[in-house]
């Protein structure tokens, strides 16, 4: 009996530098598909939030990104577009007004490019000719990611919070899927909270910006 546990101890002790090994391998191929996709000339996205029990998440929001052009995002009947210096948005009642805006125009997909750091650990799996990253986020990544809407995972409790990050065959990040929980009390209040946040990317370096007619005659009106 003690050779045997002798034996799983050597083993188990030998296995752990694999364990550690993998988990470096997939936070590596994590960080270079982050990488990747921050340089991408163009992408459609979407985003959509789902909270229950506690205020519910934004509107889905959807949009295009072309570097050469511009970007249009589109969030319940609220639509935008950004060119080079110049930004289109809609009223109340559907119509578009542009206003001038210096700031540059940032790729949706910038965010990624340090995306393994933002996971305390990294493990990956395939599904379907896809690899699937995931693990629980760091605090910050958890601010990052989820940009705000972590606050409602804060109070007296436990919360946990992870992320799975889908790529494609192609190398390219297709999908990244947030979940939160809370148990505990909020405010004094009993709750127990489950939210999540999916971020899809598709026609990656292929999509084109069309942009609305309305919205051109908007920023053609500007100098």
């Amino acid at each position: 009996m003690k050779s045997l546990l002798t034996g799983l101890a050597a083993a188990a002790i030998g296995l752990a530098p694999l364990a550690a090994l993998a988990q470096n391998e997939a936070a590596a191929e994590l960080g270079q598909a982050g990488s990747k996709a921050a340089g991408w000339t163009s992408c459609k996205f979407s985003i959509t939030e789902a909270v229950e029990g506690g205020k519910k998440g934004s509107d889905p929001e959807e949009g295009t990104y072309d570097k050469a052009k511009g970007l249009y995002t589109k969030s319940g009947t609220s639509q935008s577009v950004t060119v080079a210096g110049k930004r289109a948005s809609t009223r109340r009642d559907g119509t578009w007004r542009a206003r001038a805006r210096p700031e540059p125009i940032e790729s949706p997909s910038s965010f990624l490019e340090d995306l393994d750091k933002n996971l305390k650990t990294v493990t990956r799996t395939e599904e379907g000719g896809a690899k699937v990253y995931s693990g629980a986020l760091t605090a910050a990544g958890a601010a990052y990611l989820l940009s705000g809407l972590e606050s409602r995972l804060r109070g007296q409790g436990e919360s946990k919070i992870t992320a799975r990050v889908t790529v494609d065959g192609d190398g390219n990040v297709s999908k990244i899927e947030i979940e939160g929980t809370f148990t505990g009390k909020i405010q004094g209040q009993d709750a127990n909270v489950k939210l999540s946040r999916v971020i899809t990317f598709s026609d990656v370096n292929k999509a084109t910006l069309e942009i609305p007619e309305e919205a051109q005659k908007a920023l053609d009106q500007l100098p």
